[in-house]
């Protein structure tokens, strides 16, 4: 588990140093919460049950930005436009990684990071998910991240499939 907990702390330390930047004094917060996160982190999966891939992890880096940024401008078009081209509710989306495996549970809080939607519950093979507009192209949206999410721990992704 020391090893796991390691690694946990590297990746959610440089998680902590990108949101809250290069400010010494947002470590007295995030010190302790990285260590909290990696120790639970930790203990709910163990770090040999899913190997990461650099080169997934980088893709996936990338997608997230480029998601996050077409998703922010389309909620904030939607936001300021007169007719809200508003249309939410709930979609049931089947997916493949392990029940209460990593691969899941980072796929479903990922979910919730990208604008526009967000993860109410992952039971096994499903996550339930809100969207602010059913009409877009939401399942699309979620089986991109989800071969992302793949590729990052090391899966073939949709694409190898």
């Amino acid at each position: 588990m020391v090893g796991g907990v390691f690694w946990r702390v590297v990746l959610f330390g440089v998680l902590w140093w990108v949101w809250a930047g290069d400010k010494p004094a947002s470590w007295w917060f995030g010190a302790p919460a990285v260590m909290c996160a990696a120790i639970m982190a930790a203990r709910r999966v163990p770090a040999e049950s899913h190997a990461l891939s650099v080169k997934g992890l980088v893709a996936f880096l990338f997608y997230f930005v480029r998601a996050s940024l077409q998703g922010g401008v389309d909620v904030a078009w939607r936001a300021l436009s007169p007719q809200m081209r508003l249309h939410p509710g709930f979609l049931e989306y089947p997916i493949r990684f392990e029940a209460g495996g990593a691969p899941a549970v980072f796929f479903a809080n990922i979910i919730s990071l990208l604008p526009g939607t967000l993860s109410v519950r992952l039971v096994g093979h499903s996550v339930m998910v809100h969207a602010i507009d059913l009409r877009a192209p939401v399942e699309a949206q979620l089986q991109e991240l989800e071969a992302h999410v793949e590729q990052m721990f090391g899966g073939p992704g949709r694409e190898g499939r």
